[in-house]
């Protein structure tokens, strides 16, 4: 029994070993046939041979070269791009050890001996900064989502929440053929757009609106990935609606309509359940979820503390549901999106409305063993929470002619939160003898109404990179909190009851203006100076 336990460990150990070595890498350059001039961001594509699924994928460095590690033991087909340049297609064996390729040389306009230019579709090519995968190159189930489709993207991952991860970076945009979907909502893309309607995938860091306008690089960057769809369906009409019930009245259902042309992009979509869906998907429960809380601490001297978690963007509601009581949503939202023909005019409008009841009630029993005596702790609370956000966002572009851009986006979000909550609580001796008994209600509301608007007015001239721009901004925040408590306690061994009635008022407005001013200048083929003032007013 001991040999086949050693025997079992030494076989379990040399295939290990063996899978562990087996991993090297493939090294190289890439270079301009002519006068050999290094090639930087080349894209490097490493393909299974038998179906040209993508395996590992780089680019080169500003020197030409480039790296690609944890390779296994096999035959690769390699494509190396590089824009303006032939395709390239070579079958490389990696054996027992690194392999170092050498100069990979590309032509303008000739094929190379022993190498074919490639006419077909290549999985990811890397553009730039711009990752570029080719959706039909990966293979997804039938119906499948945008979000089933980024899954099997390599480099991409998302989790249960909807938050997608691209290169290592948190996504903070998904955009439609380069235009906004719903404002700032991934989920209203990746949950709703099918992925055999997706012609390509591009991952990159979104320069700023000023950057893009004035060509001076001012650092801000957010990741970003765009879905484009296949031509043959920018036009036409679809949807899908979900529906169903089960027992104890609990139902759920949700209809999204989208209607695209051309340009043009109209989209609707409502939710009503109370069965714990809250979201775009039967599996998202945290999305457009009532969360936070609210909590009031008695002080010394009689006095009262309320505090309450949330990001108080829609009137301390951080936008997830935490699983406390049955929810009941009633969400919908719709959008429209166009631009002129000529580019000219250029328009994207999107409302939400957000509301959740959530009713819960907990109990809590529990025996305390104190060194003077045994106790029992009952207390129940049952509490009920509305909460609603009315939340509406514009962007309107104006390109005045070739060299003057007008942008203008205005915000405006209205929300309300209201909790009820009342408590009964005990202290018993073993024996069932009361102790102390405590009644409290709560009362809780907020109101919260923000409205933000800004105006930028870029001015190019004919050389390259001087410009002039122009800023100007208001933003307004007015925060209503309202609280009423009100306690009973009762202590049997004096016979005393103390009564606590409070009520708290407050109101907060924050108005905040602002202007600016911004001129570059180029100073020489990589240097631009940039001067500029600013005005902000509380």
């Amino acid at each position: 029994m001991k040999l086949t336990y050693s025997l079992v460990l030494f076989l379990l150990f040399s295939v290990l070993s063996s899978k562990s070595y087996a991993q090297h890498k493939l090294v190289g350059s890439v270079a301009d046939i002519k006068d050999l001039a290094k090639l930087h961001q080349a894209s490097i594509a490493l393909l299974s041979p038998k179906d040209s699924i993508l395996v590992k994928f780089g680019r080169t460095k500003e020197n030409g070269t480039f790296q690609i590690a944890n390779l296994d033991t096999g035959t690769y087909k390699m494509v190396v791009s590089y824009p303006q340049y032939a395709d390239l297609v070579k079958d490389i064996h990696v054996a027992a050890e690194d392999l170092d390729i050498g100069i990979v040389k590309l032509s303008k306009a000739a094929l190379l001996l022993e190498e074919v230019q490639v006419n077909g579709k290549i999985p990811v090519v890397i553009k730039g900064d711009t990752i570029e995968y080719d959706a039909g190159s990966f293979k997804v189930e039938k119906d499948a989502k945008v979000e089933d489709l980024l899954k099997v993207l390599p480099g991409i991952t998302m989790d249960g929440s909807g938050k997608i991860i691209a290169q290592g970076k948190e996504v903070k945009k998904v955009l439609l053929d380069g235009e906004e979907f719903f404002g700032d909502d991934p989920t209203l893309i990746t949950k709703n757009i099918r992925s055999d309607m997706v012609s390509k995938v591009q991952v990159y860091e979104k320069k700023s609106d000023l950057a893009v306008r004035t060509g001076v690089d001012d650092g801000e960057r957010t990741q970003t990935i765009d879905i484009k769809l296949k031509e043959d369906k920018k036009k036409g009409m679809f949807g899908q609606a979900v529906a169903g019930a089960g027992t104890d009245k609990y139902y759920g259902g949700k209809v999204m309509l989208n209607k695209f042309k051309g340009s043009q992009k109209i989209a609707a979509y409502g939710i009503l359940a109370n069965d714990g869906m809250v979201g775009l998907g039967f599996e998202d429960s945290q999305k457009y979820g009532v969360g936070g809380s609210s909590n009031v601490q008695m002080m010394d001297g009689g006095g009262i503390m309320i505090s309450s978690s949330g990001d108080g963007s829609d009137g301390g509601w951080d936008g997830n549901y935490y699983g406390g009581g049955v929810p009941k949503a009633v969400n919908m939202g719709a959008s429209y999106s166009d631009k002129s023909k000529d580019d000219k005019h250029k328009i994207n409008v999107n409302f939400k409305r957000n509301q959740i009841n959530v009713n819960n009630t907990s109990t809590y029993n529990a025996q305390n063993n104190l060194p003077e005596r045994a106790q029992v702790d009952n207390n129940v609370t049952a509490s009920e929470t509305e909460t609603q956000a009315n939340i509406a966002n514009l962007r309107y572009d104006y390109k005045l002619d070739s060299l003057a851009d007008l942008t203008v986006t205005m915000g405006f979000t209205k929300s309300s939160r209201d909790n009820l909550s009342n408590s009964e609580a005990d202290q018993r001796k073993l024996d069932g003898t009361l102790i102390t008994r405590t009644s409290s209600k709560t009362d809780l509301n907020n109101d919260q109404d923000k409205f933000n608007v800004n105006a930028m007015l870029t001015r190019r001239f004919k050389k390259d990179r001087r410009s002039i721009t122009f800023n100007v901004n208001a933003n307004t925040d007015q925060n209503r909190n309202k609280t009423q408590y009100f306690s009973e306690n009762f202590f049997q061994s004096s016979g005393d009851t103390t009564l606590i009635d409070q009520y708290k008022n407050d109101k907060l407005a924050n108005n905040t203006y602002g202007a600016s001013v911004t001129y570059s200048e180029p100073l020489s083929k990589r240097l631009t100076a940039a001067i500029g003032y600013a005005f902000n007013q509380n």
